[in-house]
């Protein structure tokens, strides 16, 4: 459970605006690689130990589904083939993507691309298992990484049901679901349907057990949060400083007991979660909200983790909070 809750947590610390991400990538790089996905999470605007600084939407994924993406180069790339290939996330190469042209990287090939005369392409992301992957278009000799690109691939995706506003005090009623092979119910297929939390059915094929969470943080809070790494002298990463507004926390890149005690100090006040586990593939997630709960929009991450330690699914959206 505490990892579920540890997981729920950075999403919420790690969330920054998407704007910003996107000038940022805008200024630093000349060209682009884009996931196409219908569900995404906002991440963070990162600095890494070299001083450079990235962040953007990150696609979410469901194993084994492919997905339509596109490379946005130069005139000076016309024509060119160049080489997708996936490695699992590893922070150092997050950091610095060249490091992966290292002997020591594990790349995968996903595909090779044709550029057209704009230095540009639009191809078929292959499938990959439940995961966290980094993507990258390659010159085929392996000299430059020309970009890279996010992915977060999860075992079988999440709906979320919640009101689409509620006011300071009111109990946040959220039905967290995972489709199973046979989906019925008369709900749409967007993530968050207002007063429609009660008809929803189980469409989940009983029996694993999960662990179900939910955290409601206002996007004022998620905006002025930053992210920066240290590193140990190897120069791999070992840390993670978190500054939120003027308060800051340092969590270890592995996970263990202290890093919930440690990220609590700078959780902010306008925010609620909740957690229950499940064998039905759904849950109902009572959020209690404080009556001091300012108004405006908020940002309600889900998450569904399964107990052999698979992230089954998770869903980001947005709702109000009433004056």
């Amino acid at each position: 459970m505490r990892h579920l809750a540890f997981f729920l947590l950075s999403l919420t610390i790690f969330s920054s605006a998407a704007l910003a991400q996107d000038q940022d990538r805008a200024n630093n790089e000349t060209s682009l690689l884009k996931i196409c996905s219908q569900n995404a999470l906002m991440v963070p605007l990162i600095q890494g130990t070299t001083g450079g600084m990235f962040g953007r939407d990150l696609p979410v994924l469901e194993q084994n589904q492919s997905t339509q993406a596109e490379f946005l180069g130069s005139e000076e790339m016309a024509n060119q083939t160049l080489e997708i290939c996936t490695s699992e996330f590893n922070l150092s190469l997050a950091i610095d993507p060249s490091l992966a042209l290292g002997e020591n990287a594990s790349l995968k090939r996903a595909c090779l691309i044709n550029l057209n005369s704009t230095g540009s392409s639009a191809f078929e992301l292959p499938g990959m298992d439940a995961g966290a992957y980094q993507i990258y278009a390659l010159e085929l000799n392996h000299t430059r990484v020309l970009s890279c690109s996010f992915v977060l691939v999860v075992a079988r995706g999440l709906s979320t049901y919640a009101p689409s506003e509620i006011s300071p005090g009111d109990i946040l009623v959220i039905q967290v679901e995972m489709p199973g092979d046979i989906r019925e119910t008369n709900a749409t297929d967007i993530d968050v349907i207002a007063d429609n939390a009660s008809n929803v059915t189980n469409s989940s094929k009983p029996g694993e057990l999960c662990y179900y969470g939910a955290m409601l943080v206002s996007e004022e809070d998620c905006q002025n949060t930053s992210i920066a790494f240290k590193n140990d002298a190897e120069g791999s990463p070992v840390s993670l400083i978190i500054t939120r507004a003027n308060a800051t926390a340092e969590l270890p890149t592995k996970f263990n007991k202290s890093s919930l005690n440690a990220i609590f100090p700078i959780m902010p006040s306008n925010s609620a979660m909740a957690m229950q586990e499940s064998r039905d593939g759904r849950s109902e997630l009572n959020l209690i909200t404080d009556e001091s709960l300012m108004p405006g929009r908020y940002v309600l991450f889900s998450a569904a983790y399964s107990a052999r330690g698979m992230m089954m699914g998770v869903n980001q959206s947005s709702l109000v909070v009433k004056t």
